[in-house]
């Protein structure tokens, strides 16, 4: 079997008149990023929400009030990673507030990776990844006013750290009332997205609720992101 970097007469049919092509080695570093994502080449794009959630940075999926008067078409809140290098992988790791969840990138390729004649508008980079598994507690289902309710075994739920009530001081005076044990789906996720060589990668995200009416939080469309991971392409290897 010829050696696949220097076979030769491989054509697709319709593409006879396209350059032969080498594969390409790829060298790689990985990079990791963990919220609130306060880096130089991190930039956290939050129009209106300004919630300080402990287990990652939520984000608005919709920031326009359609429907009213002067209403003007705005974009989802963001987080916008840029490498020194093309990006070809990305990692999200979160949570969803109202499972299921989902996650979607658009990238901003380098000019050189599309082919001659492409048309850049007919095909933007974007991906999406959804029904993504898993879920933090909402506050109005773990927390409670009461100190130290207990659950349907009557074992106490844990007093809240110390460190808690310190940072979030509205909670101070309550307790647990539930626990992940009560609640089967909840969790992380995990979207991995192979992307081509990228200068910059824009990442949103949300849940998908329901939006019963008698919900305590029928539009709680957030997404929970917690680390990112990025995988960067060196210089050609051979």
């Amino acid at each position: 079997m010829a050696d696949a970097s220097t076979a030769t007469n491989h054509r697709t049919p319709g593409y006879e008149r396209w350059p032969e092509q080498r594969r390409r080695r790829l060298v790689t570093e990985e990079y990791e990023y963990e919220f609130p994502f306060h880096y130089a080449n991190v930039s956290v794009n939050r129009r209106f929400y300004r919630g300080s959630e402990f287990h990652g940075v939520e984000m608005n999926v919709v920031n326009s009030p359609n429907g009213v008067e002067g209403y003007t078409p705005m974009a989802a809140d963001s987080i916008v990673v840029e490498e020194t290098h093309p990006i070809v992988r990305i990692a999200v790791i979160g949570s969803a507030c109202t499972p299921p969840g989902y996650v979607q990138i658009e990238c901003d390729v380098l000019p050189e990776w599309r082919q001659p004649p492409e048309l850049e508008g007919v095909m933007p980079v974007r991906m999406r990844a959804t029904d993504l598994w898993g879920g933090h507690l909402r506050v109005d289902q773990w927390y409670s006013r009461d100190e130290r309710p207990a659950d349907f075994k009557g074992a106490a739920y844990d007093p809240l750290p110390e460190a808690t009530r310190e940072r979030y001081p509205f909670l101070a005076e309550g307790s647990q009332k539930a626990h992940y044990r009560e609640f089967p789906h909840t969790g992380m996720s995990c979207a991995i997205f192979e992307t081509p060589p990228s200068r910059r990668i824009t990442v949103m995200g949300g849940s998908q609720p329901p939006g019963w009416p008698t919900d305590n939080y029928p539009d709680d469309q957030h997404y929970s992101f917690r680390t990112l991971r990025t995988t960067i392409r060196l210089p050609d290897g051979g």
